[in-house]
């Protein structure tokens, strides 16, 4: 396959980097030539449509405006599928997943109301050289991301401020918070602020814990609003003494009859556990960086730049066959690697050509 046609091969960012340490024969898929898997990951799209309703409110928008265009854009999701013919239950677990994000937003606004953060700039893209330790910019790779935000924090501090959805612990003391001690993101982020002229003081890790309680069914009740419970022949399930039998038997065969909850009564289950328990969903810390781990990334992203450049010029991307398996998941290109697809005749199935390497910019 050509690689020149694939934009931005000149360029490296947190994600890239992180998939180089990973396994260079999967960034040479993925960053070399631009293939991605032919499916939207819901962690990802979550994350992304949270950043555009928190970027919309940066930017000036109510609330109320932000969960207006995060639904529009979900609404467009659910027209493309039904117009591709994709079945309803997508459907539906996409109405969950928007109504889920718009409380995560409206949660958000709700527990930061008083926080008297002056918003300097948000999602911003920065493009900056990489400097050798001689004090010579690399003319072959640069360095490119796109922070969150900039922060006056009330204390008259500069913050670069960092917005994460997760799906584990963000507490204190948890491994979550512990890792960021030594986190590239934090690091590159607050040299290209600098680089840029903030004088950036501290960090501000902001999280946003996805909820870990589910739609649940709901019972169908009749009109006296009593459940209903129905035998292996479909007859309704009656007690000796007349009433209706409310609780399901799985021995007798007996079945209560439920329906899906819908995604207004989701969201009601949702925003209810937000108020009872916000600081189980919304957390924020400072992540100090000192002047000599500024240092040690400077190295690193240079020495990391270096090794691309030996392997794009020796044509060899060597695997971490340890990394094949992550998080109990087949890696994405475990079939390129185990030559179980063919790439003579273009992009194989199950993946699509990106026209730049780093979409998320």
């Amino acid at each position: 396959m050509e690689t020149t046609q694939v934009k931005n091969r000149d360029v490296i960012t947190n994600s890239s980097m992180a998939c180089f340490k990973s396994c260079r024969q999967k960034f040479y898929w993925s960053y070399e030539l631009g293939l991605r898997p032919d499916i939207e990951k819901t962690p990802l799209r979550i994350g992304s449509m949270v950043h555009e309703g928190l970027d919309l409110m940066a930017k000036g928008a109510t609330v109320e405006q932000a969960i207006n265009v995060v639904s529009d854009l979900y609404a467009e999701k659910i027209v493309d599928i039904a117009g591709m013919g994709q079945d309803e239950e997508l459907e539906y677990k996409l109405n969950i997943e928007c109504v889920t994000v718009c409380c995560l937003i409206e949660g958000y606004a709700n527990a930061w109301a008083d926080s008297q953060i002056e918003i300097i700039e948000s999602e911003k893209t920065f493009n900056l050289p990489i400097i050798n330790p001689n004090g010579n910019a690399m003319t072959s790779i640069k360095q490119s991301g796109k922070r969150d935000r900039i922060g006056k924090l009330p204390d008259g501090r500069i913050a670069l401020m960092e917005t994460k959805t997760c799906g584990e612990d963000i507490g204190p003391g948890s491994d979550y918070r512990n890792v960021l001690a030594i986190n590239q993101q934090v690091s590159m982020y607050v040299n290209a602020a600098r680089a840029e002229g903030f004088d950036i003081e501290t960090t501000l890790y902001d999280c946003i814990r996805k909820p870990t309680i589910k739609p649940c069914a709901v019972p169908l009740t009749d009109e006296n609003g009593l459940k209903i419970v129905l035998d292996e022949d479909g007859a309704r399930v009656f007690k000796k003494n007349g009433d209706p039998r409310l609780t399901a038997s799985k021995a007798d065969g007996y079945v209560l009859q439920t329906r899906p909850m819908t995604s207004k009564e989701w969201g009601e289950k949702l925003m209810a556990d937000i108020a009872e328990r916000p600081e189980f969903y919304y957390q924020r810390f400072e992540v100090p960086r000192m002047a000599d781990d500024l240092e040690e990334f400077n190295v690193e992203i240079w020495q990391i730049a270096k090794d691309i450049n030996d392997c794009r010029r020796r044509g060899r991307w060597y695997r971490n066959t340890s990394n094949c398996r992550m998080y109990n998941s087949l890696c994405p290109y475990y079939s390129l690697c185990a030559g179980e697809r063919d790439l003579t005749d273009g992009v194989p199935a199950g993946f699509r050509q990106a026209e730049t390497v780093h979409e998320e910019l």
